[in-house]
């Protein structure tokens, strides 16, 4: 598989905050990495060979390329969930809410 650089990074290091990668010709680059996987030095190509590798078998094992997708829906559920919460303890219906926030509250299912 030729995934990009950044989803591969994303994949591997859970969308840490500070990876930066560019588009060159030829190629992708890692142009900055974040303090807490041991920045600001990059990884060497024998590192992102290895996570590539390892994202390869993840995807073809079964695994999913939209798993934060999931882990979003997860955060959504749990938001619904306050707010009943929330509803329950302090009399707030959908019929007192904002009609922009009723339809996302009806969407959640």
């Amino acid at each position: 598989m030729a995934e990009s650089l950044a989803l591969v990074l994303g994949w591997k290091h859970s969308h840490e905050p500070g990876i930066r990668t560019a588009t060159i010709a030829g190629g992708e680059e890692i142009t900055a990495w974040p303090e807490a996987l041991g920045g600001p030095t990059l990884p060497d190509a024998a590192d992102v060979a290895t996570w590539r590798t390892e994202y390869d078998a993840y995807i073809a094992s079964g695994g999913r390329e939209d798993d934060a997708a999931d882990a979003e829906l997860d955060g959504m559920r749990l938001l619904k969930a306050v707010a009943l919460w929330a509803a329950d303890h302090f009399g707030i219906t959908p019929a007192t809410a904002r009609a922009e926030i009723r339809a996302k509250y009806r969407s959640l299912g």
